[in-house]
């Protein structure tokens, strides 16, 4: 694996409504958030999600 891609379990995110995260890693394009609302750990591609800097 290279650092171009992104980690091999990193899962599709689906479509959900804005809501604030925090990120705990970031590969590229690719970033890991934590949900503090559920406390889940999600992959999420930033060049195909649409996302606002806070």
């Amino acid at each position: 694996m290279t650092i171009s891609e992104p980690p091999a379990d990193a899962p599709e995110a689906p479509e959900s409504e804005a809501r604030r995260v925090q990120i705990v890693v970031r590969w590229n394009s690719w970033v890991q958030v934590y949900d503090p609302s559920d406390g889940t750990l999600t992959w999420v591609d930033l060049a195909e999600t649409g996302y606002a800097p806070s």
